[in-house]
């Protein structure tokens, strides 16, 4: 069952190891260290096409995995607009969803009890993302979650269904304590309204840490070369 809700190769098979932990802490600075210390349940990267984005969410990604071990559960997406599988709202829920069921196998009982109401179609057919949407905050109250870290990569190449998609994170981001967001997006000024409708949001902007930006870029072109030269060997 929970295949039927799988999203696909294109994330699940995403490598990070990019960046070491202390380029990530040089992007990140004072709104990150808020976030990390709970004075802040989302955390917003924004920048410009090729600052980096990308490539900070898979040092933050690799940084958490390390650090929170099998007592938390990190659930990540990357939207990429030019694949119909990975471009809209109904992917992401379907992709947090699939990640957190994989982690802590008992929330799979939120999915078991739609699924054997509607089959595989309750999660294609145009009711799916509210049974989504529904299946996801459900698990988001269940007592025994553990805390939980979401990061979802290019909010902007949501092309489907993306202003759904921002309110339900701002309202499920400011419900519950125990679950933290690190999203990314270009500087879009109707992403910036729904992101900073609540409280509890840090910004961050790669466009005022561009030398930040510039190393990272300088660590991640010496990485893939040494990784090219070992494979060559």
């Amino acid at each position: 069952m929970a295949s039927a809700i799988s999203f696909g190769e294109s994330n699940s098979g995403l490598q990070a190891g990019i960046i070491d932990c202390n380029v990530t802490t040089q992007f990140c600075n004072e709104e990150f260290k808020q976030w990390q210390d709970n004075q802040s349940s989302r955390l917003w990267i924004r920048g410009d096409p090729g600052k980096g984005k990308t490539m900070l969410l898979c040092s933050i990604i690799d940084e958490l995995t390390r650090l929170i071990g099998d007592n938390s559960n990190i659930s990540f997406f990357f939207c990429k607009a030019t694949d119909v599988r990975i471009n809209n709202a109904i992917a992401v829920l379907r992709g947090l969803i699939y990640s957190l069921v994989e982690k802590q196998p008992s929330l799979l009982s939120y999915v078991r009890s739609r699924y054997d109401q509607a089959g595989k179609t309750l999660f294609e057919d145009i009711n799916a993302r509210n049974a989504l949407s529904k299946i996801f905050t459900d698990i988001l109250k269940d007592p025994a979650l553990r805390n939980t870290y979401f990061v979802i990569d290019a909010l902007d190449e949501c092309t489907t269904d993306l202003p759904f998609l921002l309110d339900l994170l701002v309202q499920e981001s400011s419900a519950h304590s125990r679950v933290k967001w690190i999203v990314s997006s270009r500087i879009w000024p109707d992403i910036e309204e729904r992101l900073n409708i609540a409280p509890r949001a840090a910004p961050i902007s790669l466009e005022l840490n561009k030398a930040s930006v510039s190393d990272a870029v300088r660590k991640f072109i010496r990485y893939k070369v040494h990784q090219l030269a070992e494979v060559k060997k």
